[in-house]
């Protein structure tokens, strides 16, 4: 990225340029990296009166945002990463850009953020850019397991989404006992 500017003149007129306190040149001022300038320009023509302006040549940080991604499973004790990063807003300049190294995993049930950092890549100039993280949801639902403590024919796990309960399922019976219902603890008391 870059800005410049070009003037319009009569046949036969010089325009020099000086930025800041430097020499006076015909070559065009250009400024490529965020920062500013300001030019003098000095329009010459024989027939004329010379003409003298200056400007200010300005280019502000290019705004980027990166973003995580969201991901998410069922239970099963092994960690949840996803390890992908999407640009959402801007760009970089060609041959530039960010490498992440990822933080955010997720092994129990619940949520977290898929939280990253940046480092810039060789040749990034990190100056010229507005970045902003973004970070995704890891999710890891609940498998609900029904224990049947040897009694009446095994029921199958559910897979449930966070925040929803499990489908009960039908009543199990054996002779010479009675089911009093499904309970979420090992002593029997939570329901």
């Amino acid at each position: 990225h870059g800005a410049a500017a070009a003037p319009s003149v009569t046949e036969g007129t010089t325009v020099s340029y000086k930025v800041g306190e430097g020499d006076w040149t015909t070559e065009f001022p250009t400024i490529t990296n965020v920062g500013e300038v300001t030019v003098s320009v000095k329009a010459v023509n024989s027939n004329y009166d010379d003409a003298t302006t200056s400007y200010t040549l300005k280019v502000t940080k290019r705004a980027i945002t990166l973003v995580s991604a969201d991901s998410s499973k069922f239970f099963d004790e092994t960690p949840l990463k996803a390890e992908i990063v999407k640009i959402s807003e801007g760009e970089f300049v060609q041959n530039e850009g960010f490498a992440y190294q990822f933080t955010g995993v997720q092994t129990s049930v619940g949520t977290s953020e898929n939280k990253f950092t940046v480092s810039a890549k060789e040749g990034t100039l990190v100056d010229n850019y507005a970045v902003t993280l973004a970070y995704g949801t890891l999710a890891v639902n609940p498998v609900v397991t029904f224990v049947m403590n040897g009694h009446g024919e095994e029921v199958e796990k559910q897979n449930v989404a966070l925040g929803s309960k499990a489908i009960a399922p039908a009543e199990p019976s054996e002779t010479g006992y009675t089911f009093e219902g499904w309970f979420i603890d090992d002593a029997f008391e939570n329901r």
